[in-house]
């Protein structure tokens, strides 16, 4: 007979019953006896829509309307030790320890003020022992738990995890007990994400024959239903506006909550589950961002970084092919070339961009593109009358930045290597200042050339060089702070009458704050503006795809693996591309 190693048993030498950490996660397993399977539930964790799914598959009760019996009945199914440790299958549901928290602030804080109580009467109880107070008073304090103290009509999320800071806080309420204290087996035959649950109930159906019905819908737990709020900072937001919120259908998105600084205290408070669900998913599952130190979020409130993607222009190099329609709608082996730049955007983490294009061809954009929806994105489209240089871009944008500090790529240009996503985020991390990318060619005369001085540091930037200072040119990819419109509106035109991009990337040279990232061996960066080199990045593409098996530039796969759009919106894509490989692909990954 096979058996399980349990979490906490190593090392111990009391009996089971008397191992408290043992018991506690032995409390929240629960036993499927029909399918000899076992699952740890973590409250915030599916677990309402995972014990109703056991009480019917035991046929204790014959319908999910029966909402009274799991919590009147909490200790059903629980397993015994023989059955712990001999279940031919278990699986646990993680959850985002970021989302987590928000969830149990918005459920647990905002729709029950009550339970706040006891975390402000503990938060009371320290301020009173660090300023000396009478300890009876204290003990007095702490016996109550806040049972005659009235919950902040206007407590904050940022207050919420002050007081979770308190000595002893976490451990008040199982809702935001850390998930890694409720785990009962040192390893899992399947671990989930709640963010992907589709994955969870398609593979336990699977494996155990066991059906997972999801009860959202019936109990009012979580924020299915509700309009989703994509702008903006609510970490400091009072209760009352965000309950009148919830009454109104509508919730903002879970990162919204943080800033930098509440970024790091949660992760503080919470280190343990972070290692916990980045070693199962990798970090870039952690509040669906790419996460730059570990210790900060990426976009936050104000600070959020814009994409400007610059698809206009007239495509003369490649007349007379782009006669009739934008080179950006350009086929790039099996994909339109927009779609290369969008992704680099991307996998930058930013979802809010605007697309600057001609007016006779911005409908053909939107019919390709529409809002962005699909992807997870939201998309605003800008017209460019005259191309009059690459920084004329931040003036078209100036009001769609609106102070907020911005990524821009230009629409002709491929990136490919491992290691991309870290060095955008290395450049947005930056609180001011600007980041250009340098890309070792051999031919640096044809390009916009840094200079660098001994030290590596960047000493200018020189527009096709008879004599270049170095070989790393500088490619279509711009990070600038939230002044790029206004610096690029103090430009004056040169002598070809444009706005030119290395006049604006001057100015922030000559403060110091222009920083240069070097693209190293095995990255790629292709200019498609000519017939050759047009045809060369098709064959680069496909030589990749075919022999990797792997899709370069798809914003429908990155979208996926970003959380931004869940199975179904990717099946959804899949079935609409079907007859092609592109669409082959994409169900391919919904199988993996």
């Amino acid at each position: 007979m096979s058996s399980r190693l349990m979490r906490h048993t190593p090392g111990t030498v009391v009996p089971l019953q008397q191992n408290h950490p043992h018991q506690f996660a032995l409390d929240y397993a629960v036993s499927l006896y029909a399918r000899n399977a076992i699952f740890t539930f973590i409250p915030k964790n599916g677990c309402t829509s995972l014990r109703y799914s056991a009480a019917l598959d035991n046929q204790v009760i014959s319908d999910l309307t029966q909402l009274d019996w799991i919590h009147e009945n909490n200790a059903s199914f629980r397993p015994t030790h023989r059955d712990l440790v001999t279940a031919t299958y278990t699986f646990v549901v993680l959850r985002c320890p970021f989302q987590r928290l928000v969830s149990c602030f918005l459920d647990k804080i905002v729709a029950e003020p009550s339970l706040v109580r006891p975390l402000q009467a503990r938060a009371l109880a320290r301020r009173l022992v660090r300023e000396g107070r009478m300890a009876t008073r204290v003990a007095r304090l702490l016996q109550r738990t806040g049972a005659n103290l009235t919950a902040q009509p206007d407590l904050t999320f940022a207050d919420f995890v002050s007081l979770l800071e308190t000595p002893g806080a976490l451990s008040l309420d199982i809702h935001w007990q850390p998930q890694a204290d409720f785990l009962i087996y040192r390893s899992y035959d399947d671990v989930f994400r709640l963010e992907d649950m589709a994955h969870a109930q398609t593979t336990v159906q699977a494996k155990a024959g066991f059906t997972v019905h999801d009860t959202r819908a019936i109990t009012g737990h979580g924020n299915s239903g509700r309009d989703w709020i994509s702008d903006g900072f609510f970490g400091r937001t009072d209760t009352r506006t965000l309950r009148k919120l919830k009454n109104d259908m509508k919730v903002p998105a879970y990162d919204l909550f943080y800033d930098a600084e509440l970024y790091r205290r949660v992760s503080r408070l919470y280190q343990s589950d972070i290692q916990l669900y980045a070693g199962h998913f990798g970090q870039s599952a952690l509040l669906q961002q790419h996460l730059a130190t570990g210790t900060r979020v990426r976009a936050m409130a104000a600070n959020r970084r814009k994409g400007i993607l610059l698809a206009g222009g007239t495509g003369s190099r490649l007349w007379p092919i782009t006669l009739g329609t934008s080179k950006q709608l350009l086929p790039i082996y099996d994909k339109p070339m927009i779609y290369y730049p969008l992704s680099v955007l991307m996998l930058a983490g930013i979802r809010e961009i605007a697309i600057i294009t001609t007016p006779d061809d911005q409908p053909q954009f939107q019919r390709l593109m529409g809002d962005g929806g699909q992807w997870g994105l939201r998309l605003t489209w800008l017209v460019q009358d005259r191309p009059e240089g690459l920084a004329q871009a931040y003036l078209l944008a100036r009001d769609f930045l609106d102070g907020a500090p911005s990524a821009m790529v230009l629409g002709d240009n491929i990136f490919f290597g491992h290691g991309l996503p870290e060095m955008m985020a290395r450049a947005d991390a930056l609180p001011t200042g600007g980041t250009v990318f340098g890309y070792h060619v051999s031919d640096p005369e044809r390009y916009g050339v840094a200079a660098f001085d001994d030290q590596g540091k960047v000493t200018g930037i020189v527009e096709k060089p008879k004599v270049p200072p170095s070989s790393f040119a500088i490619t279509g990819l711009y990070f600038l702070d939230g002044r790029a419109p206004d610096l690029a509106a103090s430009i004056t035109p040169s002598a070809r009458g444009e706005l030119e991009i290395v006049d604006l990337l001057e100015q922030y040279r000559a403060e110091g704050t222009l920083q240069v990232e070097r693209m190293g061996r095995g990255f790629a960066w292709l200019d498609t503006g000519t017939p050759g080199s047009l045809l060369d990045a098709g064959n680069f593409v496909r030589t990749l795809e075919e022999r990797q098996g792997m899709q370069v530039g798809s914003p429908d796969e990155i979208a996926f693996q970003q959380g931004w759009i869940d199975r179904r919106g990717l099946a959804d894509r899949a079935d609409l591309f079907a007859r092609s490989s592109y669409g082959a692909h994409l169900a391919s990954v919904l199988k993996d």
